[in-house]
């Protein structure tokens, strides 16, 4: 994977999708912990996307967080790292940004692997 084919809002939604496990005390970064950065990112695309649909934000957040806390804990981690669910998740998404003819891994194209 080539990090500098995403776009600073992906990198930054990847950055708080390993926060989000650390702060559970999850080793590895699961599609899940991406998902919940994807929805709650600041200024993000797909908050934005979400709330001109007849989808509750507030609920599908909820939803997303209670997947994140049932995830195996091991207490306290200090760095942790992508599970294989998720490598293969940005692997999809930087062949789905190529397919789009997309310079850059979007959270729009990251989103669009969860959505179908």
């Amino acid at each position: 994977m080539n990090f500098d084919k995403y776009t600073e809002k992906s990198r930054e939604a990847l950055q708080q999708s390993q926060f989000t496990a650390e702060e559970y005390g999850q080793e590895q970064i699961r599609p899940v912990h991406l998902m919940h950065s994807l929805l709650t990112q600041e200024d993000g695309l797909i908050p934005r996307l979400i709330q001109m649909s007849d989808v509750h934000l507030e609920d599908l957040i909820r939803n997303v967080e209670s997947a994140v806390q049932k995830l195996p804990r091991l207490g306290s981690v200090s760095q942790a790292a992508l599970g294989r669910e998720m490598v293969q998740v940005l692997r999809r998404a930087e062949k789905e940004a190529q397919r789009m003819k997309d310079e850059y891994v979007s959270a729009r194209t990251s989103f669009s692997l969860f959505t179908g």
